[in-house]
C-alpha cells in the first residue's frame, strides 16, 4: 500500500524495539524523515543505525528528559526544519 509520505517528517515514540521499531521501518521504507525518540539509548541507536542501511532514510535519534521543565517541544522543535510541518 503506497502510503504518499516521502519526504515528510515524523516523530516515532518507543522507538528502540517493539511497536515502535517497527513504525520506524515502515515510515523509513515510505521514504519519510523522522525522528526516534526512547530512553534506551543503546538500543535506539541500533534502530536508527540500522534504518538507513535499509531504506537510505535520515534519522535523528533522541531520548526524553524526563522531569525537566520547558523539555516537552524539544523533540518536536529539533526534528522539523523551519517551515515544515509534521505528519
Amino acid at each position: 500500500m503506497e502510503l504518499n509520505l516521502k519526504d515528510r517528517v515524523a516523530i516515532v515514540t518507543g522507538a528502540s524495539i517493539g511497536m515502535g521499531a517497527g513504525v520506524a521501518r515502515r515510515l523509513a521504507h515510505e521514504g519519510m524523515q523522522f525522528a526516534l525518540v526512547a530512553r534506551d539509548v543503546e538500543m535506539l541507536d541500533a534502530t536508527a543505525t540500522a534504518l538507513p542501511e535499509s531504506s537510505g532514510a535520515h534519522v535523528l535519534t533522541m531520548q526524553p528528559k524526563s522531569g525537566r521543565h520547558g523539555t516537552k517541544g524539544q523533540p518536536i522543535r529539533r526534528a522539523v526544519p523551519h517551515g515544515q510541518s509534521i505528519q
